[in-house]
């Protein structure tokens, strides 16, 4: 009883389906047939659900015998037949709905004849070769037709895909396409050309000729072997053969850097001394072999940073942290509550030219400040949503590093380039600033891009000393003067040089244990 009751339910669904959304109707394709003498007339019902539905084809509103499927074909049209009308019932056992009509028409007319004068049967085609059509038609009632008569759809076809060269071209016996040198082209891929004519009564005689490229191949390599090139974008272990339609463009990309075996490879040249990292080649049987040379990444010999860490707010502010520690790299973890201030300076250095993306992934506050920028800056932020920060670094050069978080109980800081996956940046690169000795290093920094001069400041001792940094011209006179006070930390001061006439300056500075004087010259823009 059950189970009857959940058909019911179903073929009920189905009876609304049919009955109450008028979109999804069953209709019948195509609505209006021409055919000559002797064809055969196709029709297909369009309808959701089509294998739990049946059917019944109607001519002239009489059943079909046997025509019980969703399609009919009928043969062998005759004059007799034209003007008729097909329509079909569908139904889902408890309803059945009639579609719409479908009309056949017949004529006597025949159908023109279509051929290919261009191209012809054994043409192949390679990449920036132009490729030429014509074609011409006859029928047996208009004779041979002009050119309105022609309609041409070009494709490329690659397996099941099949996605069009140019828009269809009407109205002319002939006309031409060129085989682009560059794009993602298979070489199992081949052009099909159709070509349509109709006669002045609407019938129609289709043809298409199909042209297949010619291919090649040749080979990249890496040295040392076994690293990957990218072809085309697509990442492939070396020695590879690179197989395409002849002539056509390939990209073809050595990574900055890659690793194998934990060891890093860094690129330097191709063997033709070509030292951009992407290159393009034609696909050719007689091209030369050529190869990717790489290098052993010289890793640096950093044993990390200086890490400084306070209990509460009062030790920080009299820069007397709880413990200080060399690490060799920032992966911190407090068992307990979070720590008031974490923080690790010194110098990092890259392993290659190259953009890098720095990422602090942990919790609290922090702020990472690299060369003279404030590279991320999430002091007073509370998403967790953090996006990592992209820089430019030049290779074997260091850069002052200094990150601080506050209220944190874990931190790691990571790394990464468009050819290195993130992770956390290396003992090997990391070079810590120290306690004892040297008090005070000054970094100058000249932005000539954006006519800004930086005074890096980087103090590492505890106690407070005060500051004077004055610009001034060869006659004396002031142009900027900042006076502070640095207890232990880093500090940027930029001075603006844009509004600054071209000549020399001298840029003075002063503390009770430091004097400078440095002749910064600007030159006309």
């Amino acid at each position: 009883m059950r189970i009857f009751y959940f058909l019911l339910l179903f073929l009920c669904s189905v009876s609304l389906s049919l009955a109450q959304s008028p979109d999804t109707k069953p209709f019948i394709q195509p609505s209006e047939q021409l055919l000559s003498l002797g064809e055969t007339a196709t029709f297909q019902i369009v309808v959701e659900a089509a294998d739990q539905l049946t059917f019944q084809w109607y001519k002239n509103g009489q059943p079909i015998r046997g025509a019980t499927e969703s399609k009919l074909s009928y043969p062998n049209v005759q004059m007799g037949d034209d003007g008729a009308s097909f329509q079909a019932s569908v139904s889902d056992g408890t309803e059945v709905i009639q579609t719409s009509m479908a009309i056949l028409k017949v004529t006597k007319n025949t159908r023109p004849y279509p051929s290919f004068l261009l191209p012809n049967t054994s043409l192949t085609f390679a990449a920036g070769d132009t490729i030429i059509f014509e074609g011409r038609a006859t029928d047996v009632e208009d004779g041979l037709l002009k050119n309105s008569a022609f309609a041409w759809t070009i494709v490329l076809q690659d397996g099941e895909h099949i996605e069009p060269v140019a828009k269809p071209l009407r109205k002319t016996n002939r006309g031409y396409f060129v085989v682009p040198k560059r794009g993602s082209i298979s070489d199992n891929a081949w052009y099909r050309i159709h070509l349509e004519v109709t006669d002045s009564k609407g019938l129609s005689g289709t043809i298409f000729r199909d042209v297949f490229p010619e291919k090649a191949a040749f080979q990249v390599k890496t040295q040392p072997r076994n690293l990957y090139l990218k072809v085309d974008g697509k990442a492939l272990e070396t020695p590879y053969q690179v197989r395409g339609i002849k002539g056509m463009e390939r990209e073809i990309t050595a990574p900055k850097l890659q690793q194998i075996n934990q060891q890093w490879y860094i690129f330097r040249s191709w063997s033709d001394g070509f030292d951009r990292n992407t290159i393009y080649l034609s696909t050719e049987d007689n091209l030369m072999p050529v190869t990717a040379n790489y290098a052993s990444v010289p890793l640096g010999n950093g044993v990390g940073l200086l890490g400084r860490y306070y209990e509460d707010e009062a030790a920080y502010e009299q820069q007397r942290p709880s413990w200080t520690k060399f690490e060799p790299s920032v992966n911190f973890k407090q068992a307990n509550d979070p720590l008031y201030i974490a923080e690790w300076t010194g110098e990092l250095q890259a392993f290659v030219s190259d953009t890098h993306r720095f990422e602090v992934v942990g919790d609290g506050n922090f702020r990472l400040y690299l060369g003279d920028r404030l590279l991320i800056d999430e002091w007073e932020s509370t998403s967790t949503n953090r996006q990592p920060v992209s820089i430019a670094l030049k290779e074997g050069r260091r850069y002052p590093i200094h990150l601080i978080c506050r209220n944190t109980s874990q931190a790691q800081l990571l790394w990464s380039t468009p050819d290195m996956k993130a992770f956390s940046v290396p003992q090997s690169q990391l070079f810590p600033a120290y306690d004892e000795g040297k008090a005070l290093s000054v970094q100058h920094l000249d932005n000539r891009a954006e006519q800004l001069y930086v005074l890096r400041f980087s103090k590492f001792n505890a106690s407070q000393e005060q500051f004077s940094v004055r610009l001034i011209d060869t006659q004396g006179q002031t142009f900027f003067q900042e006076k502070f006070s640095l207890i232990k930390g880093t500090r940027s001061v930029p001075i603006s040089m844009r509004y600054l006439r071209a000549g020399i300056y001298f840029l003075e500075i002063q503390s009770p244990n430091h004097k400078e004087v440095k002749k910064i010259v600007k030159k006309r823009t």
